[in-house]
């Protein structure tokens, strides 16, 4: 199990560089829809799993459709996606319902409209802020790579997540005595979170070693590596924990079983979803 985690780690870190620095950005589209997709497929098989009905058909396309016109939105400058995600939200709440009025046989018609929804604002809704990190300082075309701002900043965000994972397995393993939350997620204990938080914090420090305090044309100071690196590392576990806590209640242990030693699509993003919007809250609040 661990050779494969490290292997299926391995080439998804590798393909995210890629991604980040060499491929156009069309490419790097199209897997985001994808990944988008297939994880936000996952969270309904959870729901399906814990009882609960959902519209996967509708809430998939709803979700697709809030990324895409929102890569649209930065790419060819209609009217700013910050002004587009509320009314693409709008329609997700109002299609849901509609829906819901034709189905006359569902004796559960708030967690269906519930569950849908959450569907959308957990998966699409999170990771569409990728979009906006990555894009809203790039020039160039949909053939041109992401660019050195956005790339770095993608780099620096999952770098920093993933390692915070890993510092909190192999400390958890190593030292691990003292359980976080037992009752979400038995195998997290305090000793591998304090590792997972140290982890963080060099792989920050690091970071800004590297690049000189800059992420391409922002500037990295040293006090913004050091809160970056706490609050990524404590959000990435409060977005682990919550996937547990859903895993848990629908008494299943992964959320697929497409990424060897790792689980489902959904296993790998879960921390990722909820740091990449603080990701991009720090960079306008405070980066630039």
């Amino acid at each position: 199990m661990l050779k494969h985690r490290i292997i299926s780690g391995s080439l998804a870190g590798g393909l995210a560089v890629l991604a980040f620095t060499c491929l156009p950005v069309y490419v790097g589209v199209v897997a985001l829809l994808v990944l988008s997709t297939l994880a936000q497929r996952e969270f309904y098989a959870i729901m399906h799993a814990a009882g609960f009905p959902v519209f996967r058909v509708l809430g998939t396309i709803l979700g697709t459709l809030l990324v895409l016109i929102s890569f649209l939105s930065e790419q060819m400058n209609w009217a700013g996606s910050v002004r587009w995600a509320p009314v693409i939200t709008y329609v997700c709440i109002i299609a849901v319902f509609c829906r819901q009025l034709w189905q006359e046989k569902n004796d559960k018609p708030i967690e269906t409209v519930a569950c849908t929804l959450l569907g959308v604002l957990y998966v699409p809704f999170l990771l569409n802020f990728f979009v906006r990190l990555c894009f809203t300082w790039r020039e160039g075309g949909l053939s041109d790579p992401v660019g050195l701002t956005g790339g770095l900043l993608g780099i620096y965000l999952v770098a920093v997540v993933k390692f915070t994972d890993i510092g909190a397995f192999f400390t958890g393993r190593r030292f691990g005595k003292h359980k976080m939350f037992p009752r979400i997620s038995p195998a997290k204990t305090w000793e591998g979170f304090a590792g997972g938080v140290a982890a963080a914090v060099l792989v920050s420090v690091g970071f800004f070693m590297a690049t000189r305090g800059a992420f391409g044309t922002i500037p990295f100071r040293l006090h913004d590596a050091l809160i970056l690196g706490v609050l990524l590392a404590l959000v990435g576990v409060v977005g682990d924990l919550f996937e547990s806590m859903l895993k848990r209640a629908s008494g299943i242990k992964d959320s697929g079983d497409s990424i060897p030693g790792m689980g489902g699509l959904l296993d790998v993003l879960d921390s990722l979803l909820f740091s990449v919007p603080l990701m991009y809250g720090y960079v306008i609040l405070f980066l630039i």
